[in-house]
């Protein structure tokens, strides 16, 4: 071989590799920012789901209190979180896809909720408030833990996971969490 044709294989592995290291980089860039900014979408829901959480905690005590009469009608007036609560469930809503089953049983339960503190406001049966919290909190941790799964199998695989795997992670995680509890809401959908 002479001189130049291995100065021109060389000059040729170098273009090859140089190129295959832009898209590297490319991707490597791609993969990081979609990373970064899901991950502040994630602790943005989860700072959402406590939100919420904390809201309806503080309604339902004063339903109760006020139901009891322990509190005058002005003093629940000031804890009335009602469109509070109707603003920060249209915030998690907006976060979440509405193609999933787990984020439209979500959904439902946050519909269920805020009519069992409306309409059943003075007949608030605690048990069904705490069973439906329960519940919520459940899908909450699900969700979250799921997205966190999510993330790290797309920056391994540097691509965006398909709807069906994503349904796979959703059920694996709801049963190592709870498996009856998973069961309950997302396979005999008791809501």
């Amino acid at each position: 071989m002479s001189r130049e044709t291995i100065m021109l294989i060389g000059i040729g592995i170098s273009v090859l590799l140089g190129g295959l290291n832009y898209f590297s980089t490319k991707k490597g860039v791609y993969i990081n920012t979609v990373s970064a900014e899901r991950i502040k979408w994630i602790n943005k829901l989860r700072e959402h789901f406590s939100d919420y959480s904390n809201m309806v905690y503080i309604y339902a005590n004063a339903v109760e209190d006020y139901n009891n009469k322990e509190i005058a009608p002005e003093e629940f007036n000031e804890k009335n979180l009602n469109d509070d609560i109707v603003y920060k469930t249209t915030m998690i809503e907006l976060y979440l896809n509405p193609t999933e089953k787990m984020n439209l049983v979500l959904m439902d339960l946050h519909t269920i909720m805020l009519q069992t503190l409306r309409e059943e406001f003075c007949e608030l049966s605690y048990e069904f408030y705490y069973d439906l919290h329960e519940d919520l909190e459940y899908l909450q941790q699900v969700i979250l833990k799921s997205e966190w799964k999510r993330l790290k199998l797309e920056s391994k695989k540097g691509k965006e996971i398909p709807n069906k795997k994503m349904k796979k992670i959703f059920k694996e995680v709801g049963e190592e969490i709870n498996k009856n509890k998973y069961i309950e809401l997302m396979e005999d959908t008791k809501y």
